[in-house]
């Protein structure tokens, strides 16, 4: 079996199972709760909203990305290790534990990608239909950006990028660093054999970062924490560490996280498999 093929088959293993929608639940239920909370009678009355302030409040909410978006999605791929005993059988014939682990990895990527992209474009489509759509920045942005989850310093010290671009700089870390909380899970999968011990261990590692985010007074180690990265405002309204800083250390965790895996996969003992 060609790697490619391993993918295909894990992919569509993965993606036919009924869990995967849950997310429409949850993106419906995360729209309607923007779409109330902007337009809510003790909202800023006589300023306007548009589509852009539903996808900042969704995608910016802290609390919804870690225990909505970030726990779902967790749970979704919790089960990509370890293996079952048909993965066992597709193992054996791909007969290259570096090729499995890359093929584990690619498929988490896909599937990451899938969830991020396929979120944000059903809810931007549910944003376009229900508020008005605009390329720039409504007036209860402009006026009072912590109100959409945009940094307090914007409009006041900084100038904020296009709408577009700041939407795709929250969905980049988010995609960043819950391909990096799953390659987490993998790890733990591969180390303790049991699925929910991953599942386990990365939600207390969600939740930790979350917490990490509300320290008062954020000092300098607190930007070692996931939390500094995986939102582009914390629990802070203003965000402490540049962009450009977060891609680069989710990049470092996904370096350090891929070749860690690939060390332990080749101690990984499985029957009649060979390099």
């Amino acid at each position: 079996m060609r790697l490619p093929r391993y993918i295909s088959y894990q992919l569509s293993w993965q993606l036919k199972r009924c869990r995967w929608l849950f997310p429409f639940g949850l993106l419906l239920f995360l729209s309607y709760r923007a779409f109330n909370y902007l337009t809510s009678p003790e909202s800023y009355v006589n300023l306007s909203v548009n589509a852009w302030d539903l996808m900042f409040v969704v995608f910016g909410n802290p609390f919804y990305v870690y225990f909505a978006i970030g726990l779902l999605f967790i749970y979704l791929v919790s089960d990509l290790l370890p293996e079952g005993k048909l993965g066992q059988l597709t193992l054996i014939r791909l007969r290259s534990r570096s090729q499995w682990w890359y093929g584990k990895v690619i498929t988490l990527f896909i599937l990451t990608l899938i969830y991020v992209v396929g979120f944000a474009s059903l809810t931007g489509v549910i944003a376009q239909v229900s508020l008005p759509g605009s390329a720039e920045y409504s007036e209860q942005a402009q006026a009072f950006p912590e109100s959409v989850n945009l940094s307090i310093q914007f409009f006041r010290k900084i100038q904020p990028p296009k709408p577009f671009l700041m939407i795709l700089e929250e969905l980049s870390l988010l995609f960043l660093g819950l391909f990096s909380f799953g390659l987490l899970m993998l790890i733990a999968n591969l180390l303790l054999k049991k699925y929910y011990y991953g599942l386990i261990i990365t939600f207390g590692i969600l939740l930790g970062s979350y917490l990490g985010g509300m320290i008062s007074g954020q000092p300098g180690w607190s930007k070692l924490l996931p939390s500094a990265h995986f939102t582009y405002i914390t629990t802070q309204p203003i965000r402490q560490v540049p962009y450009l800083l977060s891609i680069v250390y989710w990049l470092v965790w996904i370096i350090l996280a891929v070749l860690s895996g690939f060390i332990l996969s080749k101690r990984q003992n499985h029957y009649a498999l060979s390099e």
